[in-house]
């Protein structure tokens, strides 16, 4: 499954690389880390 929807999107990734400025791509992929981050840290705490 991981696969199939990395084939899929993978254009679609390419098209918004090089549609954004990367001040933007920047801080977009360093939004979703932090979000990532915050939703680990959240899940080791509840347990």
């Amino acid at each position: 499954m991981i696969a199939a929807a990395s084939v899929l999107m993978a254009p679609l990734g390419v098209k918004a690389a090089h549609a954004l400025p990367v001040k933007s791509l920047k801080r977009v992929f360093a939004s979703v880390l932090y979000l990532l981050a915050a939703y680990m840290v959240w899940k080791a705490i509840s347990i």
